[in-house]
């Protein structure tokens, strides 16, 4: 029996009112304006007129709107959490209640999720609508975790998706996935993490919100990306101030108009590559027109976004944006400007770390890995003729390359540790850091990608060698060897290897 009778009775009216469908009359972003109050750093009423471009994201949430997948590819300290995950999560306790998760790149982020979670719950009045859906006897539970709020008709539960353990036996309405690029891609145990995170709103298919957002990384392990690429890929056009016609901001466009062939983001230094204060600006790529950022709030304002491709599935909208947007009272463009400059030392190489950090917070995009890759004929002219297991000291001279000055063997662990093969190479280094193959090979017989009949036609045939030590056809006796052996240069000399690497 229950003695708090009067609990009890709230608690039976709230479960009868969830149960009551109700689609809420007002947007998500119009009830963030007359509600929602924030702390810094723009203390006060939230208003949209700060960061508009957020206000068409949070709308997505309207059970009337059609978007069911919304991916947010995005530049850094753009106001998403606060313009959007934020205020969404109280319009849901509000307006429209489900259960909802909120996932962060860390565990040790949930804390900090979780402050924030609470300061606009109290803010904007609805700390008294966070109770327990379920009042158990001799538990008087309040339905405020650390990372949990419970109310009528749902629940927030803040989570590392990385945590896939926490994503079993849920079923979820809304989701945003913020900082989704610190997530695992897939795993062993449970496949396609976005795949799972899908699932798990199976049963609210024609109802669920599905938010992926975050700022990108590389290119090759992003997840959000492939999640951008499959919706309709919106851009953020603004006004240009000379011509009025609407442009994505970017940083540098190849144009021939007017005598201008570059349009975008421009500026001037000085002898010392510093940059000069007030020569910052933008060049339109529609009338290369120049115009600064001290009009941005307005030109924002009257801004929208429009779509650029067809989606892969009906309701799936995607946003792109880039640190170039942010609002007035953020990093303005001198900011990256300079950051800019600093990966781009002049007369030395790019800053490579420096750059990528550029790449993904100001401009938004993945960053991907470039190298040069020789082909054949730059391969073959490399070709030197010359003995196997002779160190070519003379010929290294020859070549302008100075004297061998260093031996090295490098090791690669392959097959199983019952039947092994290590495949190795001995590699001469001379004074200016060329390298000359002395001696490569192969200590087991494992083969990989055998079929079944060709195992079982092996199997008592073939030696297996192991990586056990003190075993009979153990490999390390015969590495030993190698190390041990002294190689004999062409000038007279002899060298052992020095220094040895094993890839396990």
């Amino acid at each position: 029996m229950f003695n708090d009778f009067q609990t009890y009775e709230e608690q039976l009216k709230d479960i009868i009112n969830s149960g009551v469908s109700l689609i809420s009359n007002i947007k998500p972003s119009d009830w963030t304006e007359q509600n929602v109050k924030m702390g810094k750093p723009f203390p006060g009423p939230f208003k949209y007129s700060k960061t508009p471009y957020t206000k068409d994201i949070i709308d997505c949430l309207a059970p009337d709107h059609p978007a069911r997948k919304i991916a947010v590819q995005k530049g850094a300290q753009l106001g998403m959490s606060s313009g959007v995950i934020m205020p969404g999560c109280t319009w849901i306790i509000k307006e429209n209640p489900g259960n909802t998760f909120i996932s962060v790149g860390a565990p040790d982020l949930i804390e900090k999720a979780t402050e924030k979670l609470d300061i606009i719950i109290t803010n904007s009045g609805l700390r008294g609508y966070i109770k327990p859906q379920v009042l158990r006897k001799r538990n008087n539970k309040s339905g405020d975790t650390n990372s949990k709020k419970e109310f009528a008709g749902g629940y927030i539960n803040i989570i590392s998706a990385n945590n896939h353990k926490a994503l079993r036996d849920v079923s979820l309405q809304y989701g945003f996935f913020d900082d989704f690029e610190s997530i695992k891609s897939s795993s062993k145990e449970s496949g396609s993490t976005r795949k799972l995170l899908e699932q798990r709103f199976a049963a609210y298919a024609d109802t669920c919100k599905i938010f992926y957002i975050s700022t990108p990384e590389l290119k090759s392990k992003s997840n959000i990306e492939p999640a951008y690429l499959l919706g309709d890929q919106r851009k953020y056009l603004i006004p240009c101030p000379c011509c009025s016609s609407f442009i994505e901001l970017k940083w540098e466009i190849d144009i021939d108009l007017n005598g201008v062939d570059k349009a975008g983001i421009t500026w001037k230094t000085d002898s010392n590559n510093k940059l000069i204060p007030g020569s910052v600006g933008y060049v339109c790529q529609n009338c290369a027109g120049f115009f600064d950022d001290k009009d941005k709030h307005e030109m924002l304002n009257n801004g929208f976004w429009k779509p650029t491709a067809e989606p892969s599935q009906d309701g799936y909208y995607s946003f792109h944006i880039s640190s170039l947007y942010a609002p007035i009272g953020m990093f303005d463009w001198n900011h990256y400007v300079n950051d800019w400059l600093e990966a781009h030392p002049p007369g030395e190489p790019r800053k490579e770390s420096l750059y990528k950090t550029f790449v993904n917070v100001c401009l938004g995009e993945t960053y991907e890995e470039t190298g040069d890759a020789p082909n054949a004929n730059e391969l073959q002219e490399n070709i030197r003729n010359y003995n196997i297991s002779i160190i070519p000291e003379k010929l290294s001279i020859k070549d302008g390359n100075g004297k061998i000055v260093l031996l090295t063997m490098a090791c690669d662990l392959n097959g199983t540790p019952a039947d092994a093969r290590l495949d190795y190479e001995v590699v001469a280094w001379s004074e200016n850091e060329s390298s000359y193959s002395v001696l490569h090979g192969s200590i087991g017989t494992f083969v990989p990608n055998q079929s079944l009949l060709t195992k079982q036609k092996e199997e008592g045939h073939r030696i297996k060698w192991t990586y056990e030590h003190n075993q009979p056809n153990s490999v390390w006796p015969e590495v030993n060897k190698i190390l041990e052996q002294s190689f004999k240069k062409d000038t007279g000399h002899t060298m052992k290897v020095v220094l040895s690497g094993i890839d396990t």
